[in-house]
């Protein structure tokens, strides 16, 4: 079993070359289970630090990164590009996003035929970063 830490965050983030998170040993991502993302020490805008471990050779890596390298590990269709989701987290700029408020939004059908459709009703929730981002999410 490896281990590899380095969970201090770089003293000037804007240049340095970060770890890309993926198995060293295997040289692949696919079995890759990651374990915690914690703020960054000291707090650096934009930089997490990651736990993960390889399932296929049991190697575990912990060091910091940069959220939008997170987000494209963890990237589903959904999440809007920069934005890590982590199961019902929102994080952008390395913490965690706000809930602001909630809306109801409504929504008609125009499909030849559909005219007297009924409104279709969504409620959502509006999730701020302190940096000024805010998104739209289905509550």
């Amino acid at each position: 079993m490896e281990f590899q830490s380095s969970l201090q965050t770089p003293e000037n983030p804007e240049h340095v070359e970060f770890p890309t998170i993926e198995c060293v040993r295997c040289h692949s991502a696919k079995d890759l289970t990651l374990e915690s993302i914690q703020p960054a020490k000291p707090k650096a805008s934009g930089w997490v630090c990651v736990e993960y471990s390889c399932g296929e050779c049991e190697s575990f890596y912990a060091h910091a990164a940069p959220v939008a390298s997170v987000a494209q590990f963890l990237a589903t269709s959904e999440t809007p590009s920069g934005v890590l989701q982590f199961g019902r987290y929102y994080i952008h700029c390395g913490e965690p996003m706000e809930k602001t408020r909630i809306e109801l939004s409504r929504s008609h059908a125009f499909t030849a035929g559909l005219d007297d459709a009924p409104a279709i009703r969504l409620s959502s929730v509006v999730l701020r970063c302190h940096c000024g981002f805010q998104m739209t999410i289905p509550q």
